[in-house]
C-alpha cells in the first residue's frame, strides 16, 4: 500500500544490512578507542611476535610476573605448549618483553672452546660481548685460570681438539646437566646471537635427542660445523656422555688424537639416536662458517673456500639468500668484528623500518607544537 511503512526486522534484507552496518560501526569505535588508550599508555613501541602460550603471554604484560595470577587468568588450552613458539598467533608487546621472557625460561649453557695463549686476545672479547646472553658460560682449556677457565685436556694443538671436547661434555655432564636446557659449543672466533639461538630450540623439548648447527657431509659422513658452533639438548648431552663416550665401538676414546672433532661429534651422536635438526629458516642457513662478507660475497667465497660448496648439506644459496634474517653464528671473526656485530645487531636501527613500529614520542616527532 502506498505511503505505508516497513519495520527494519532481522527478516527482511534492508534490516540485516541495517544492523550488520550498526554493528559494524560500533565494534569499529571500541577497537578504535582501545587502540587509541593503548598508544597514549605508551605502548607503541613495539613490534610483532609469536606468541607462546595463554599463560606466557600473560607473564610477559604482567609486570610483577606473578605465575600463579597467569595461570589462574590463562584460558585452558590442551594444546598449549608452554616455553615454545607457534607460528599462528601474533600479538604486539614491548620490544624486548619476549626477548627477556625467553632469556628466562630457556636455559642456554655455553661452552667456548679456547687455549691459554688466546684469553686476552680473543676470549676476553667473546667475554665482553656476545655471552653475556647466555645463562651459564665456561670456557674450556688446558689450564685452570682466575679468567676463568677450565683445564679439561693437558695437551693443547689441533690434534688434541677432540680430547678437549669430550673433555668438555665430560665436564658439563658431571657439573652442569641439570642446570641448563641446551649446551652451546663454540670456538673463541664464533660470533653467536644469543635470541636466535633461543628463537631455533624454543620449538623443541629439551628432553629429545637432538642437536642443531650447520650441517655438512664428507665421504658418506654427515655433521656440524665446529667453527659455525652446534647446540644440543640436554638429553642429546646425556646419550653421548653416558652411552656413547662409554662404548669405542659409538665413540673415538679419550686417547684419541688428530681426528676432527666435528666429524667425531656428529658420528657419536648418531651412534646413540640422536637426530640432526633442520636449523635453517625456509631455504636459509642460520649457523655459519665464515665471517658475514665471506657469507654474502659469493666471489669473496668462492677464491678462499671451494671446499665449502661441496661439504654443504644442503644447496648453497649465494649472496644475500646466504643467510636467514633470524642467523645465529658466523665464524673466523676477529676481535674488532666481534664489537663491530654487536654495534650492528644491538643498536643500530634505520628509523621506520623492520619489525620495530613508531616510538612512543612519536607524536612529538610529527606534529607542531600546539
Amino acid at each position: 500500500m502506498a505511503g505505508s511503512t516497513r519495520m527494519l526486522t532481522w527478516e527482511t534484507p534492508t534490516g540485516r544490512l541495517f544492523i550488520n552496518f550498526t554493528v559494524g560501526v560500533l565494534l569499529g569505535f571500541v577497537l578504535t578507542h582501545v587502540g587509541l588508550k593503548l598508544y597514549d599508555l605508551g605502548i607503541v613501541d613495539k613490534f610483532h611476535v609469536s606468541v607462546l602460550d595463554r599463560k606466557s603471554l600473560l607473564l610477559l604484560t604482567n609486570n610483577h610476573g606473578d605465575e600463579d595470577q597467569a595461570e589462574a587468568e590463562a584460558n585452558d588450552d590442551a594444546e598449549g605448549s608452554h616455553g615454545r613458539i607457534t607460528n599462528s598467533d601474533y600479538i604486539v608487546l614491548g620490544k624486548d618483553a619476549l626477548s627477556h621472557w625467553m632469556s628466562q625460561k630457556i636455559r642456554i649453557l655455553c661452552w667456548i672452546m679456547t687455549h691459554p695463549g688466546n684469553l686476552q686476545t680473543k676470549a676476553i672479547h667473546v667475554n665482553a660481548t656476545w655471552v653475556k646472553r647466555c645463562s651459564t658460560v665456561l670456557f674450556m682449556s688446558s689450564e685452570n685460570t682466575d679468567f676463568p677457565t677450565i683445564a679439561v685436556v693437558d695437551h693443547e694443538g689441533r690434534d688434541h681438539l677432540w680430547r678437549k671436547t669430550r673433555g668438555a661434555f665430560e665436564y658439563i655432564s658431571k657439573h652442569y646437566l641439570d642446570k641448563a636446557d641446551w649446551f652451546l659449543k663454540a670456538d673463541d672466533d664464533t660470533y653467536v646471537i644469543m635470541e636466535n639461538v633461543r628463537k631455533l630450540v624454543s620449538l623443541y623439548d629439551p628432553e629429545k635427542p637432538i642437536f642443531f648447527g650447520r650441517r655438512f657431509k664428507s665421504f658418506g659422513r654427515k655433521y656440524t660445523s665446529g667453527g659455525a658452533g652446534y647446540v644440543l639438548s640436554r638429553k642429546a648431552v646425556k646419550l653421548l656422555t653416558e652411552d656413547a663416550f662409554k662404548d669405542t665401538k659409538l665413540c673415538k676414546s679419550a686417547t684419541h688424537v688428530g681426528y676432527p672433532e666435528d666429524v667425531e661429534i656428529g658420528r657419536c651422536l648418531k651412534n646413540v639416536g640422536v637426530e640432526t635438526g633442520d636449523s635453517r629458516t625456509d631455504i636459509y642457513e642460520t649457523f655459519h662458517p665464515f665471517i658475514p662478507e665471506h657469507m654474502l660475497v659469493p666471489s669473496s667465497l668462492l677464491k678462499k673456500y671451494r671446499w665449502y660448496y661441496s661439504l654443504n648439506f644442503y644447496p648453497v644459496q649465494k649472496g644475500p639468500k646466504c643467510c636467514s634474517d633470524y642467523s645465529i653464528s658466523f665464524h673466523y671473526v676477529t676481535p674488532d668484528m666481534m664489537y663491530w656485530l654487536e654495534y650492528m645487531v644491538y643498536q643500530m636501527r634505520p628509523f621506520g623500518v623492520g619489525y620495530h613500529t613508531c616510538p612512543s614520542n612519536i607524536r612529538t616527532m610529527i606534529e607542531p607544537p600546539s
